[in-house]
């Protein structure tokens, strides 16, 4: 998995063989109390072109459903409290993205683009 930072002016060009998928996360009143973020992942080419997901970021941390499995997905887990972030959003959105492809039995390269430099850097 790879997310380089495009040159300015050009466009993201997948190989053929390239699975590529796109994540965004935000937030609204940023780091406050009352902040409500979300997060968006979108397959758009390869075996699960057209898929995605997209939700709120919960009020509370994540964890794996099953440690030992992975491909079971993570949720928000109970008794466990954490202000919804940009960043909360953006991470989210990537998990999503790899749980997608991961379930969906994607093998091979993948791109993933995304604007947050906490990935492109």
């Amino acid at each position: 998995m790879s997310a380089a930072p495009l040159e300015e002016g050009t466009a993201a060009a997948p190989l053929e063989e390239d699975t590529l998928a796109f994540t965004d996360g935000g937030c609204t009143r940023n780091g406050k109390p009352d902040a409500v973020a979300s997060y968006a992942a979108h397959v758009a080419s390869g075996p699960l072109k057209g898929v995605g997901v997209s939700g709120r970021v919960e009020p509370r941390r994540y964890a794996l459903v099953d440690p030992a499995d992975p491909a079971r997905g993570f949720a928000p887990a109970p008794g466990t409290d954490a202000t919804p972030t940009n960043n909360r959003g953006e991470y989210l959105a990537w998990c999503w993205a790899l749980l997608l492809l991961l379930r969906g039995g994607v093998c091979g390269r993948v791109r993933v683009v995304s604007d947050c430099n906490l990935f492109i850097q």
